[in-house]
């Protein structure tokens, strides 16, 4: 093989590389970015439920002796530890999920390095065939 030739396949080689570690960085950044919006959404859940534990307080304030009353605050309480379990349950959902984006991380990583061992390698033998 010509030099040219090999310096040209060890060129393509190198722009393949560029382009995987592009695209990964592409793939990392909406990963991210969903995360945020999900973490934000979380963040206005808690919101919300934090506005209903007021509201519940009013009520049991103003329902002082009125027994009806205090039935429905107890009925709005059971409902809110409703929405709070599954409020949990969406943050261990998310956990999960930030688990398995770290998880695709290590995996891009070691993909990455073992690219760019086998495009040292092969770096080493295209000189090593030119300088021969």
């Amino acid at each position: 093989m010509k030099p040219e030739n090999l310096k040209q396949e060890h060129f393509v080689l190198m722009e393949r590389f560029l382009s995987i570690a592009k695209e990964n960085s592409a793939a990392f950044k909406e990963m991210r970015e969903d995360f945020d919006d999900k973490m934000s959404d979380i963040k206005d859940i808690v919101s919300m439920l934090r506005a209903e534990v007021e509201k519940l307080s009013s009520y049991i304030e103003a329902s002082k002796g009125d027994h009806d009353k205090l039935i429905t605050v107890e009925f709005l309480i059971q409902q809110g530890i409703k929405d709070s379990d599954a409020l949990h349950e969406k943050h261990r959902n998310f956990e999960k999920e930030l688990r398995n984006l770290n998880e695709w991380k290590i995996k891009i990583a070691v993909y990455i390095s073992g690219v760019s061992f086998i495009v040292s390698i092969l770096t080493a033998i295209i000189l090593r065939k030119i300088f021969q």
